[in-house]
């Protein structure tokens, strides 16, 4: 995207050609235009800090608690032929997969 709006690329060619809004590219080349010309190029073309709360949940804990509901609820001593979201929320915590979770957040993996 830079390189080629430095070869004189336009935006909305540059845009179309990697998919993505025209917008986008404007921001990107704004953002290297104004960058420190000191700064490595990794730190230039590096995303933003995005404002929000950080992750409550990383994503190996993620994976897991996915992972843990292709096992049966059986397999774990549950009484249930299928998981509920309650359930799993139960489970990753009796395991230890996470200090704690709600079936909320459950829900939303």
């Amino acid at each position: 995207m830079i390189l080629d709006a430095g070869d004189g690329v336009c935006v909305r060619a540059n845009a179309r050609d990697l998919g993505v809004w025209p917008k986008t590219v404007r921001r990107w080349c704004k953002r290297w235009r104004e960058s420190a010309e000191g700064q490595p190029v990794g730190e230039r073309l590096a995303d933003a800090p995005r404002p929000g709360a950080p992750a409550t949940f990383t994503a190996e804990q993620i994976c897991a608690i996915v992972a843990m509901t292709c096992e049966k609820p059986a397999d774990s001593e549950r009484p249930i032929s299928h998981w509920s979201q309650r359930e799993i929320a139960d489970e990753a915590m009796r395991r230890r997969l996470v200090p704690s979770i709600s079936q909320r957040s459950v829900g939303r993996f």
